[in-house]
């Protein structure tokens, strides 16, 4: 599994195991991005009585950034439901999990400083 963090490790590239099928041909190469809390509010709302799996398939959904040269408007929720493989969702799963833990880490380096950009005047109960 080739993955690459990039664009200030808000997206990371990887490798399905299978691939994506479209136009005769595997799609493997994908780049997802770091999730949004607007991805999680979208997916519950477009799925209100949805299965749990089903609201995540489409949160990955609108965290894909490419997946090889499908037109990113062709992969939808139902397309992924029906063509996305186990162990393909697993690497994208992956895929995020590692990026998820860049950012903690980038996070946790740049960290010195930042507690001066709020006012100290300002509390939780304001």
């Amino acid at each position: 599994m080739n993955m690459e963090a990039t664009k200030l490790d808000m997206e990371i590239t990887g490798q399905l195991a299978v691939g994506l099928p479209h136009n005769g041909m595997r799609h493997r190469e994908f780049v997802l991005r770091a999730a949004l809390a607007g991805d999680t509010i979208g997916a519950q709302l477009a799925y209100p009585d949805g299965p749990y799996s089903l609201i995540a398939v489409d949160q990955l959904r609108r965290q894909l950034v490419r997946v090889g040269t499908i037109p990113l408007e062709q992969i939808t929720t139902d397309y992924l439901s029906r063509e996305l493989l186990d162990l393909d969702y697993k690497v994208i799963q992956a895929a995020e999990r590692r990026l998820e833990k860049k950012l903690m880490q980038a996070s946790a380096e740049s960290s010195t400083g930042d507690a001066s950009n709020t006012s100290s005047s300002v509390t939780a109960t304001d």
